[in-house]
């Protein structure tokens, strides 16, 4: 069975973010979950992705991506959350609206192997979403996973690695059920 992430892309889009570019994007991302998949900690042997705008289909322990050309488009600062808005992306639990995880396509703009590195820092937002933004887990810190790639507060680009280490925290975690938006 696989593992399903839900890609949003919110207008108005950049010049460059395009049919292509969303491939692109999503192939890299899902490269990153095949490999979690590959963990015996985890249920799931692959990952599929689909860039649509309806949750028809949504299972409770998929997982909700929203692209956004800024962070002022995003769904977070519209709810008055402007904390922690000014990096590549952000990931908030929103109470009863559930799980918001975003990535800001201007924040990478300019990089050499830009679908490379949105799909990096997609999958650090995904380790939040899964892994200590929900109340249940806030004991729990990413940026503090030893021998982390994907996972380091700062300094992810497109060259950064998922680790083992990375791999190992996320695996257990692809089959929580987090309400997401």
């Amino acid at each position: 069975m696989p593992f399903m992430l839900w890609l949003v892309d919110h207008p108005p889009y950049p010049s460059y973010w395009n049919e292509s570019m969303r491939t692109a994007v999503g192939n890299a991302l899902k490269a990153h979950f095949d490999q979690v998949c590959t963990s015996p900690k985890t249920k799931y042997g692959s990952t599929n992705f689909s860039w649509a705008n309806s949750a028809g289909g949504r299972q409770s322990d998929h997982l909700v991506l929203h692209f956004f050309r800024r962070n002022r488009d995003g769904l977070l600062y519209m709810w008055g959350q402007r904390a922690g808005l000014d990096r590549s992306g952000a990931t908030l639990w929103m109470g009863a609206k559930g799980m918001v995880s975003e990535l800001y396509l201007e924040m990478m703009e300019g990089d050499a192997n830009y679908a490379k590195l949105v799909a990096n820092a997609a999958f650090h937002e995904a380790m939040h979403n899964k892994l200590d933004a929900h109340p249940s887990y806030d004991s729990f810190d990413v940026h503090k996973i030893k021998g982390g790639g994907l996972s380091q507060e700062f300094g992810i680009s497109a060259s950064t690695r998922l680790t083992s280490a990375d791999i190992n925290a996320m695996a257990p975690a692809l089959t929580r059920t987090i309400p997401q938006f």
